[in-house]
């Protein structure tokens, strides 16, 4: 097998263990200017977020590999 695919696949499995992300919830991270609150108004290939200054998008993969790095849980 090729170094690229095994590559491909290794990213694809790591994609697959990424947490789901779901309508509806807010995601916190945690980054150098303090907590950031992310709300999703939809999810398909990409994720579609309400922020301060209005909305953004990001390819779903990219939303939960940032979620899984720099995710908050909050304690309920």
């Amino acid at each position: 097998m090729k170094l690229s695919t095994q590559a491909k696949i290794a990213q694809r499995v790591t994609e697959l263990l990424y947490p789901a992300i779901v309508t509806g919830k807010n995601y916190i991270f945690s980054s150098h200017h303090g907590r950031v609150e992310r709300f999703v108004v939809s999810v398909g290939r990409y994720v579609l977020y309400r922020k301060p200054s209005g909305f953004g998008q990001c390819p779903l993969a990219t939303f939960q590999r940032l979620y899984e790095q720099y995710g908050v849980e909050e304690k309920q």
